[in-house]
């Protein structure tokens, strides 16, 4: 039986976790499922996945790379928060909607704009390691 989802925490404080490969199988990656996995150096997620939900890769601070797959519909809070090393992130299809700030903290300087404004220009905000962003 093929596994079809990432549970909360499944994998949290797996320190030493360098590699993941999740199958085309599987559909959602839950909250704090690989939060604070510091040797995780790059994730692909597969077209499969629709939901990463809130805090998913936190503080996975050796992470540089991320590709997310055509099928993601949803980013959710802070999904990449504290991912001090990311620097690149490749969206395979149009970029999912983003759900309160999925890279990190915003500030008040968005207070002028309506939230779904406010949450498209914060999702990338404080990243001053990221130097690529595709989309595909």
């Amino acid at each position: 039986q093929s596994i079809t989802e990432i549970s909360d925490g499944m994998f949290v404080f797996c320190e030493a976790l360098e590699q993941i490969h999740i199958p085309e199988t599987v559909t959602f990656i839950g909250d704090l499922a690989f939060a604070r996995c510091y040797a995780l150096e790059e994730v692909v997620i597969p077209d499969s996945v629709t939901l990463i939900e809130d805090k998913a890769f936190t503080y996975c601070t050796g992470l540089t790379r991320v590709t997310l797959g055509s099928g993601l519909e949803e980013l959710q809070y802070e999904a990449f928060r504290k991912c001090t090393a990311l620097t690149e992130i490749t969206f395979r299809g149009s970029a999912p909607a983003f759900t309160h700030y999925a890279y990190g903290k915003s500030d008040d300087a968005f207070d002028g704009l309506y939230a779904d404004e406010r949450l498209r220009m914060a999702a990338l905000k404080k990243y001053d390691s990221l130097k690529d962003v595709v989309l595909n």
